[in-house]
This record gives C-alpha cells, structure tokens and sequence, in this order.
C-alpha cells in the first residue's frame, strides 16, 4: 500500500517493461535513479545511471550499487554491472560465470571491500542479472538484477528492508575507477507512504505527530567563528542556556561540519549540565564566549549527543523525545586536530537541534559502553583489545527493558574493528552494532530493529581490534587522534514488559526488581538513580592498585573496574556492591 515514492519525477526515468516491476523509486543523484521492490527475501533493483563515456583499452564502463556498513568505501558490498569480457576477468581463479549472472554481452559481479582498494569479486556470487538496455535513453543505462535481502554469505551485508541502509553507488570503468562519479545515501526498502515500517524511516517518522500546532523550533548550537590554536591538539567548549518556559523534546539532530580547513575538526559531543558552576553561568552575561576545556565543566555529565566524520541528521521515532529541560544549561565540546600547526583557521560548527512542545510519549536518552584500559603495543599488526563488559549487575539495576533506537561505533585512527555483543542468560544475541571494516571518516549512527531490546540483567560486551602496524610506539586510551578509544553510544528509551514480549522478548523472571512501567508525560523528567547513562571499565591508576585491591574493585585476574554511571549525576559511580569504593578512585 501507499504507492511510489516518487521524489522528483524519478518515476519517468525507467521506462518500457522495467518500470511494472518495481513500486518504489529514488533519485540518489542526477547520475544515477535507483528502483525497488520487496518480493519475500528478494529485493529487486532497477538503476537509470550515466554510462560512462571514457574508457581504454584495458578497462570498460560499469556501474555499480551496493550496501555499506556505515556510507563508506570500507566494508562495502557492491553490485557491478558491467561487460562480459572485462568483469569476468576479476573472478576468482578457476571460476567461470554462471547463467543468472549474464545477459548477452553484460554481467553481474558480486564484489566486496574491506580496504581502500578495488573491490573483490565474492566466491559466492549471489546476484542475479533480470536485463539490461543501454539504447532506450541515449548516454544512459537501465539495469535490472535481483539480490537475496539475506545472503548468508560473509562477504556480503544482510538488508534489513525496515531500516535506512547506507546505500553506495558509482560509475566509471572497469577495473574499477569512478573520479568523482560516485556517492551514499540512507534508503529503506521496506518503507511506504502509509503506517508500518515507515516509522523506522527517517523524516517522515520524525514528522509523524508534529502539526502545525506543534510549535516546532530549531535551536542552534555553534562556535562562533572561532580561530583555532596552531597547536596539535585542542578543545574548545561553548554554552547554551535554554530560555525558560514549557518543557519540550528534541526530535532531530544534525551536526553541521563548517571547519575552515578539512580534516580539523575530530568530533563534538554535547552535555547538559545538570549543576552549573556559578564560572560557566556568568559567561553568559554578554553572551556566552567558548572557552578552553580539556575536560567539561563539573556538573556537565550528561551526554546528549555525539558527532564525528560521517554522521548525517538523525530523526527520532514518532513516539519518542529527547528532554530539553527549560531553563536548561548544555555545553558542547568540540575537538580540533591541527597536524600541520595551520595558522589562522576557523570554525563555525556547531549542532541543529529540532524540538517540539508537543511531547512524545517516551523519553530517550544516550547510553555509553566501552572502555579506557587500551594498551597497544606498536608493529603487532591487528591486535584485540580486552573486551569491556557492561555486566548484569549494572544492568539489573534499570527500572524496565530498553529499546535500542541507535548505535554509533567510535574508535580513532587505526581501529580496525568493532562490535557491541550482547548476552541474556548466558546466550548471545544478535549484536547491537558491528563494523567489520572501521572506517573513522563513516561514524554513522546505526539502526536497530524493534527486537534490539536491552533486559534487566542483560550483559553487553563492546570488542575493538586495532592495527598497530604503523605505530612506532605504544598507543593507549587518549582523547588525541593519535591515540584510541574503544566507545559505543546507543540512544535508549524505556518500553514495559508487555511491549517487550509483543518484541519476542522472554518474560522477566519470577522476583525481577523492576516495574512493568514507562515513562509518560505525567512522570515527565522522572530521572531515577537506576537509569544509568555510562557502563565502561575504569583502568585503575598504578598509585591506587593497592587500596583499589584490599577495597575488592580490583583483583589479580580483572584489574580494571566496572563502572555504571547514573543519570541524575556523573559523580555518582558505583561498582555493583562496592559503591562508595568506586566513587572514592573516580
């Protein structure tokens, strides 16, 4: 139901036969139109793409489309429609084309990436060519072929139709060359213009119950066209106050990277400040003045929101917001990495924030997994690190299951890999976000199904792997580029047992200690001490192992410790039954 989703007359662009197949249609740029229908566990692709006009002797044109884990190069599984006579050169040794992949003179080739480098044709080719007519729009090709959602097929990426899906294209020469002709976009094959899975969609989810009534408002965030410090690595914080009045949510975000010189800006992250220092409050007498902040003002420890490279505009469900208090004070962070010591660079970036006073009714908030003890030796190659536990202890303490909305993976410069595992009962589950192939300049929030629901007494494991080939020294946790970091940040909201069953969730177990509650508009800004916002293990200092020893935080087998931060107070860490300990080594 619902019909086409038709956005700039794309509809026009496949004409003859092809067009009956399909029901859905985008344009992804003027080089390219891509066409879809689910059939089952079938996703059929048409394309309307530029042929390539250039080629030589040893190379041919193609066009390619495919899934990315993230919207990069890195972890790609790509599509290639091209000639006979140069793609079957890029098979496997001793593999010869099969029927579905071949039409007259055209082919197929089921490629994938894990490097910066021409994609791989799979030992598994699992496309299949339906047609190809490269005479019915002159200087263009129409392409259709057909691909199993779900492969199996380690070389390639499964296809959640309910989900936005980076989807990659290109179009140049065979062995593979694009220039410029090439490009990512988020689609959801599975979305319609009517309910259902379209609120798992992006913008027409997020516009789901803001009316005209809704007094919708974008609050912007941003440095004021600060000039950056020539030095190699430097932080710089700016404050927000929030205008006093009726509660609202935020229902979108979207960081905007406006850095004079590419490449300088790391990240940004913002917090609210739950107990302002009086300092931070009265820089804001002839309008707040970034500052100098190597670490953020005390009381600010509630993390919002995170940018990186790569991180597009993300809307929230239609049900769900995250608070904005009134009167509110929230500071973001920025991160500037300047190698080459320029001169004389600015920025202007900063976050969009869309908020309505027509509440949702859930509230989210951003949860924080991962770990600090990072110790890399130089010249090993791919090394994993030790796995950072977020154990049931910390999780038994929350007042009701959690809905996954997002994940976003972040590690610097030389991750390799990175998954956010997670166990009930001893079982491991499906993960809530993987990047097989890390790529730091695609940082892209993930989304998870409806089923990726957090227990009470869940264990969530976050697993990072590095290449260290190129270091000359030992690489540990740091907030620097050159340094690493091993965080997963998943935005959250709370549903009922009820909710969670209808999931596919087992039910709790007899005596569990949470309430089959949620939060709705009349418990509003409810901020319990169970709701905790980080789960990472502390590397304890060398100066404190003995006290951290004899006070049971530490042993010789775990020297690190786990930490569950609630969301009331950042200073408020506790290890489960050694709560006062904890606090005391923070």
């Amino acid at each position: 139901g619902g019909g086409p989703l038709r956005e700039g007359g794309c509809w026009a662009d496949m004409p003859g036969g092809f067009a009956e197949e399909f029901v859905q249609c985008r344009e992804l740029s003027p080089e390219i139109t891509i066409f879809w229908k689910v059939l089952g566990n079938e996703l059929l692709l048409g394309l309307n793409a530029l042929a390539p006009t250039q080629a030589f002797e040893s190379a041919s044109p193609y066009v390619g489309i495919g899934f990315t884990e993230a919207g990069g190069m890195k972890g790609g599984d790509l599509l290639v429609v091209g000639y006979v006579e140069s793609l079957s050169k890029s098979l496997p040794d001793g593999t010869a084309t099969i029927a579905t992949q071949t039409i007259g003179d055209f082919m197929v080739l089921d490629t994938f990436t894990k490097e910066f480098a021409a994609p791989l044709a799979d030992e598994q080719q699992d496309a299949t060519l339906l047609g190809v007519d490269v005479s019915s729009l002159k200087g263009r090709w129409l392409v259709a072929l057909r691909r199993p959602l779900q492969t199996c097929d380690p070389d390639d990426l499964a296809v959640d139709p309910r989900l936005p899906t980076p989807v990659s294209w290109s179009v140049g020469v065979w062995p593979f060359g694009h220039g410029r002709n090439r490009g990512v976009s988020h689609v959801c094959f599975g979305c319609t213009l009517d309910a259902g899975p379209i609120a798992l969609c992006g913008a027409a989810a997020a516009d789901a119950d803001v009316g005209a009534d809704a007094e919708v408002l974008v609050l912007t965030l941003a440095m004021p066209n600060v000039t950056l410090s020539e030095a190699e690595t430097d932080f710089q914080c700016v404050p927000m106050r929030v205008a006093d009045g009726s509660r609202r949510h935020i229902i979108a975000f979207e960081g905007f990277n406006e850095a004079s010189v590419p490449g300088m800006l790391h990240h940004m992250v913002v917090y609210h400040c739950s107990s302002p220092p009086d300092w931070l409050l009265a820089s804001g007498d002839g309008g707040f003045e970034p500052f100098e902040c190597w670490s953020m003002p005390p009381g600010c420890d509630s993390l919002e929101y995170a940018w990186a490279p790569g991180v597009q505009k993300w809307e929230l469900p239609g049900d769900v917001g995250v608070v904005l208090q009134p009167g509110g004070v929230y500071v973001m962070q920025m991160h500037y990495t300047n190698r080459d010591g320029v001169a004389g660079a600015t920025d202007s970036s900063g976050v969009r924030l869309t908020t309505t006073k027509q509440l949702r009714a859930r509230d989210a908030w951003m949860l924080m997994l991962g770990s600090r003890a990072l110790w890399l030796p130089p010249r090993e190659g791919v090394l994993n690190a030790s796995p950072a536990a977020c154990s049931s202890k910390c999780t038994g303490r929350l007042p009701a299951p959690l809905r996954v909305l997002t994940t976003a993976l972040h590690m610097h410069e030389i991750g390799k890999s990175m998954t956010l595992r997670h166990f009930r009962n001893g079982t491991e589950l499906s993960p809530l976000g993987v990047r097989s192939a890390y790529d730091y300049n695609f940082q892209a929030f993930g989304m998870n199904p409806p089923e990726a629901v957090v227990m009470p007494g869940d264990t969530l494991v976050t697993s990072c792997s590095y290449d260290t080939t190129t270091r000359e020294q030992v690489t540990t946790y740091g907030d620097r580029t050159q340094d690493e970091m091993c965080f997963a940040f998943v935005m959250v909201h709370e549903i009922t047992a009820q909710e969670a069953a209808a999931l596919g969730v087992p039910p709790p177990p007899d005596g569990a200690p949470w309430a089959p509650s949620i939060t709705g508009h009349e418990q509003f800004g409810r901020t319990p001490a169970t709701r905790f916002k980080l789960c990472t293990s502390m590397w304890v200092p060398q100066s404190l192992w003995l006290t951290a020893k004899l006070l049971g935080i530490v042993t010789e087998e775990s020297p690190t410790a786990d930490i569950c931060v609630n969301l009331n107070d950042a200073t408020q860490a506790f290890r489960p039954n050694s709560a006062s300990a904890a606090v005391a080594l923070m």
